[in-house]
């Protein structure tokens, strides 16, 4: 099957080198969250982006956004940063990941019960991009796969409930 110019959307429990290796090995690229399921290449990414933005005293997200529904209240932050040509070399070397391009931050902050919680995930993409990735198009793509997730696990959830 080719993948040329598409883009395949992993959970962090499938994102790994070999399948990304598969992906652009057939024209295509990649984009997700990584968790610790990948803890070599979270500590990379973690690593590069803190010095990446050592320089910065505080730099704002490239994309923000707060809702409300199903009782809570989120804000979203994503913060994006292109990959110059040594992090693709580091990452592809010792790790296996091939193209890296784009790489950041999404922080999600939540208030259920009058408390806040924050998840924060770094993410990865690459390969296919012939084009710059605006903010906006990054977080389409890893919500969307949280939304088929979460359908699923609430039809899983269901189900189990009523056998």
């Amino acid at each position: 099957m080719a993948l040329e110019d598409k883009i395949v959307r992993a959970d962090a429990g499938i994102l790994e080198a070999p399948l990304a290796q598969a992906v652009v090995q057939k024209g295509g690229g990649y984009i997700g969250v990584v968790k610790g399921n990948q803890p070599e290449l979270r500590r990379a990414l973690e690593e590069w982006l803190q010095l990446r933005r050592a320089g910065e005293a505080y730099r704002p997200a490239d994309w923000h956004a707060m809702e409300k529904g199903h009782g809570r209240i989120a804000a979203w932050q994503l913060w994006q940063t292109e990959c110059d040509a040594e992090m693709p070399q580091y990452l592809h070397a010792p790790l296996g990941w091939p193209g890296v391009q784009e790489c950041g931050w999404l922080v999600r902050r939540r208030q259920r019960g009058g408390r806040w919680e924050e998840e924060r995930h770094v993410w990865v993409g690459g390969a296919a991009f012939a084009w710059a990735l605006r903010a906006e198009q990054v977080v389409a793509y890893l919500r969307r796969h949280w939304a088929m997730e979460n359908g699923v696990s609430y039809v899983h959830d269901g189900w189990t409930r009523i056998a």
